[in-house]
């Protein structure tokens, strides 16, 4: 039976795709986006750290959708970086809250999902995935219906600036390697893309760790925050 799923997203363009990321493997579980939470079967407020006040957005919204819980039983849910950071805090502050789920765990969702409808155990996963799996993305299978996309290169940031939370939200550095970017970009192209926005926290480090000799190398400071 198809669901529905309604989803905020907040912050930069690496949340952005994130949420494209989410909508795609959702569509396996049989759930589509809807552009109205009124009718929306589950809720994901995807967020971000460096925003004014991020928290206290994260909260209000929440605020905002506790009625559709309680009259829809719609799953709650919150992603991100504020989720990242929060992590069990939210579910202690927001006794209707059934998800968090951190910025490595997005492979994860159709899992925790089904296993929030099976049991109603509310569920926090925001562990750091070293192996780099979470860097994966589902392909799409069908046009896309956009002239432009993103596609992610690297994830993280090892330089631990004092003014930045990035290392600690999006982890260390983490490449992607080059075959999978190809192809992904490849995969858009035949969707009918003609424009593709490499993303990274510094993209200026992709490479690292990877037994390849590629890299990428940019005359401005690559990034997206």
């Amino acid at each position: 039976m198809e669901k529905r799923v309604y989803i905020e997203t907040y912050g930069c363009q690496m949340n952005e795709h994130d949420t494209e990321r989410i909508l795609r493997l959702l569509e396996g579980s049989h759930y589509f986006e809807t552009k109205d939470a009124q009718e929306a079967d589950f809720i994901l407020i995807n967020t971000c750290s460096v925003r004014e006040k991020p928290e206290h957005k994260v909260y209000s919204a929440l605020g905002r959708f506790k009625g559709l819980k309680e009259k829809r039983g719609a799953v709650i849910g919150v992603a991100g970086c504020v989720a990242q950071q929060e992590g069990y805090r939210l579910l202690d502050r927001v006794p209707y809250l059934d998800m968090v789920i951190g910025t490595h765990a997005i492979p994860m969702l159709p899992q925790l999902l089904q296993k929030i409808e099976v049991s109603g155990e509310r569920v926090c996963e925001t562990s750091f995935d070293s192996e780099g799996n979470y860097l994966k993305t589902v392909l799409p299978q069908e046009p896309l219906g956009q002239i432009r996309s993103y596609v992610t290169i690297m994830q993280g940031c090892d330089h631990f600036c004092s003014f930045c939370i990035v290392p600690y939200v999006r982890g260390r550095e983490q490449s992607r390697p080059s075959r999978e970017v190809i192809e992904e970009v490849k995969r858009l192209v035949e969707m009918g893309v003609k424009e593709v926005c490499l993303l990274g926290q510094n993209v200026n480090g992709y490479g690292k760790g990877l037994k390849e000799e590629i890299h990428f190398r940019s005359s401005s400071a690559g990034s997206t925050r």
